[in-house]
């Protein structure tokens, strides 16, 4: 079983093997329960596709990696053209 560690400031390590398995992304919005002797971390995803995980859609829901100034220069009218 992999091992997690809490640092100093109550910060959670989840180790490489669970982050992904449940294909986890940095500053990814999980819900944390409580159930008598266990806290439960779980992806907050709608609609989340449990076969496969759902960090797709949250990167495309949650575009903080795209570059302000590339995303100005895409012409979305030509990109949605050619998906059709």
């Amino acid at each position: 079983m992999p091992v997690g560690t809490i640092d100093e400031k109550w910060r959670v390590t989840i180790p490489k093997e669970a982050r992904k398995s449940m294909r986890l992304l940095p500053r990814m919005p999980v819900n944390v329960k409580l159930k008598k002797d266990s806290i439960v971390i779980m992806p907050l995803h709608k609609g989340a596709d449990k076969r496969r995980g759902d960090s797709l859609t949250w990167l495309l829901n949650n575009p903080a990696h795209v570059n302000p100034k590339k995303l100005k220069a895409l012409d979305l009218n030509n990109i949605e053209d050619e998906m059709w």
